[in-house]
This record gives C-alpha cells, structure tokens and sequence, in this order.
C-alpha cells in the first residue's frame, strides 16, 4: 500500500512538472515574440552584423531590458571508452549592445529595432590562447576523429536577443557562422 502512495505522488509530481513547462512555453507565447532577420549568415572576424528584430508584444508587458548579445558556444564531443558519444556545451564569449530599459508596450504593439555589432577580433574572441594553435588543434582532431577519446572541439555564434520582462522573459535567437581569417 505505501508503495502506491509513493509512485501516485511521483507521478503526480512528474505529471506537475510536464504541465508547468508546456504551461510556460504558452504563456511565453502568448505574451510576445521576437523574430530576428539578418542580411548575412556567413561572418569573419571584425565584420559587422547588420540586421532588424521584431518585438511583438500579443499581451501587454512592462520591459525592463531589452538587449542583443553575440554569444560563441564552444562544443566539445568526445568517443568515451564504451563507444558512445558525450557532448558538452559552454559559453565561449558574449558580447552585448543595449537598446533600451524600462519600457511598456502596448498589446498589440509590432515595433522593429535595428540590429548593429561588430564581432570582435579572433584575439580578442581568443584571448591568450593562440588562435591558430585552437584551429589547428580543431583541424588535428577532426582529422582524427575516428580515433577512440579523441576530442572534437567546435565553436558556434548566436545572434540573441532578449526581453527581460516582468514575470516572463522574451527571446529569439538566430545561429550565425564565423569563419577563420587572420587579422
């Protein structure tokens, strides 16, 4: 008997928990979107990314940041010893612009901001690390990635914009790719 009241209260949690993430990806719809359009999908370093968003407010919503990031993902996959394949995802390096704070829109509101920033140097994207040593590594390791343990390393870039908001936040995001180049 106390089993059952173990596995309906454990149920009734994970039943709670689907609930509450399929109830807050609604409500965030609801409330707004963000749609970001760039000129451009292919980058090198030091270019400019040139674009426009669309804030959407369905629901009125009281703003408190609105922010566009540039955001580097480092991926790194690996072989382990029982042949499967293990991931990890880290933030690399971020790179912010702010648009504006404290701001209400209005329900229905569809307003377009411009999208304007400069991808960094690879020295600075890499900092002491040197750069070629990262992409020669990268080029090493996919050359030999059909060695077992051998690690993949692989950077990947957003576009992302946020809408810090009172009870939900507001996002869109588009990947970009950058490419090698030496400055």
């Amino acid at each position: 008997m106390d089993g059952n009241i173990i596995l309906f209260a454990f149920l009734s949690v994970i039943l709670w928990l689907i609930w509450w993430v399929i109830y807050m990806q609604v409500a965030k719809y609801l409330k707004g979107e963000i749609k970001i359009q760039i000129l451009k999908r292919n980058y090198n370093f030091w270019e400019t990314i040139t674009g426009t968003f669309r804030l959407h407010a369905k629901k009125a919503i009281r703003g408190e940041d609105l922010s566009v990031h540039l955001v580097a993902y480092k991926r790194e996959s690996s072989y382990g010893k029982d042949g499967k394949k293990h991931s990890t995802k880290k933030e690399f390096a971020r790179y912010s612009t702010h648009i504006e704070s404290g701001v209400n829109y209005e329900i229905g509101l569809k307003r377009d901001y411009d999208i304007s920033i400069v991808i960094p140097s690879s020295k600075e994207v890499f900092g002491n690390q040197n750069e070629m040593d990262f992409w020669d590594t990268t080029l090493w390791k996919l050359a030999s990635f059909a060695l077992k343990n051998v690690r993949r390393t692989q950077l990947t870039w957003q576009i992302q914009v946020d809408l810090e908001a009172e009870w939900l936040d507001i996002h869109g995001k588009k990947d970009i790719f950058v490419t090698k180049n030496i400055d």
